[in-house]
């Protein structure tokens, strides 16, 4: 990221001395200006993207991680003095669960919404 960054800085841009009309309606087009602002645009917000669907993950797996703690705890409760009631164990069983598919759910809608972006 930071050596894109450093070429970005780094790049020569080449201007004729003589532009044709052609060439200066394409510099200061704002049809063209937009394009370009909209796909910089949507490069940074896919990127931003990436990193949340990564730490989204990472939870994810971290609550599916507890659950099956709590769950083989629950299955051998005499070697670690773990002990829930059958009742406290299926409300927490639950709630984890409905929590990972509804937090998969919203991560999914905002990656993926329906409408997608409209062009300007």
């Amino acid at each position: 990221m930071r050596d894109e960054k450093q070429a970005e800085e780094n790049t020569t841009i080449v201007v004729s001395p003589n532009p044709s009309p052609a060439d200066e309606y394409h510099d200061f087009d704002p049809d063209h200006h937009r394009k370009r602002l909209r796909n910089q645009d949507l490069a940074g917000d896919i990127e931003e993207k990436k990193k949340f669907a990564w730490h989204a993950y990472r939870l994810a797996w971290t609550w599916l991680g507890f659950l099956a703690l709590v769950t083989w705890l629950q299955a051998v409760p005499d070697s670690f003095n773990f002990k829930l009631d059958n009742w406290a164990f299926r409300i927490l069983f639950t709630s984890v669960t409905a929590a990972i598919f509804g937090f998969a759910y919203l991560i999914g809608k905002y990656l993926f919404p329906a409408s997608g972006r409209n062009p300007d």
